[in-house]
């Protein structure tokens, strides 16, 4: 503000450091999560954190709600890169859709919804031709995002976020993708 004090925005975005913090901090003040189930929550996040590409990631099968999501995400984004060019930040990028691109990519959207879900990891690496260990480290990145939110929900006050996101990590920490490994040490 005018007296150089951090607000609310700049307070819940430090949280952020796996992903893209304005756009996640749009949406979780917002209230975008709020209505989302446990597994929508881990998909939307994953697209934040996913670094990679995937031939069948249009041949995802999404519910409606999660394309839905996915669009406002983009349509979000979309309009961040206009307010940013309009206020003269340098944003590394020639156009809009370069802009979302670089910091959403919904290629392992139905894999990490799926996983959220409890299917087991052979069957999630058949909906997708991204290898393994992309999709693992995605998951475990997908982790930590969610962490961060839910610290962004601590520092707003938001109890039923916090929760959420609780519940989110304890349904993706699981199975080979957290076991010790290359990729993730135990705890």
């Amino acid at each position: 503000d005018d007296d150089d004090v951090v607000l609310l925005k700049g307070r819940v975005a430090r949280e952020v450091n796996a992903c893209d913090e304005l756009l996640l901090t749009e949406l979780v003040l917002d209230g975008v999560l709020a209505p989302l189930s446990v597994a929508e929550c881990v998909a939307l996040l994953s697209a934040f954190v996913f670094q990679g590409s995937s031939s069948s990631a249009s041949s995802q099968r999404l519910t409606p709600q999660l394309a839905a999501l996915m669009d406002e995400v983009r349509t979000r984004a979309s309009s961040l890169f206009d307010t940013e060019v309009a206020a003269g930040v340098d944003v590394r990028a020639e156009t809009s859709r370069e802009y979302v691109r670089s910091r959403f990519n919904p290629g392992l959207v139905e894999v990490t919804h799926e996983w959220a879900r409890q299917l087991p990891f052979a069957h999630v690496c058949q909906l997708t031709d991204v290898a393994e260990g992309t999709i693992v480290r995605t998951i475990v990145r997908t982790a930590e995002a969610l962490k961060e939110v839910r610290a962004m929900a601590r520092v707003v006050g938001d109890h039923d976020l916090h929760a959420k996101m609780d519940a989110a990590t304890a349904a993706i920490v699981r199975d080979i993708v957290f076991n010790a490994s290359l990729y993730y040490r135990g705890e």
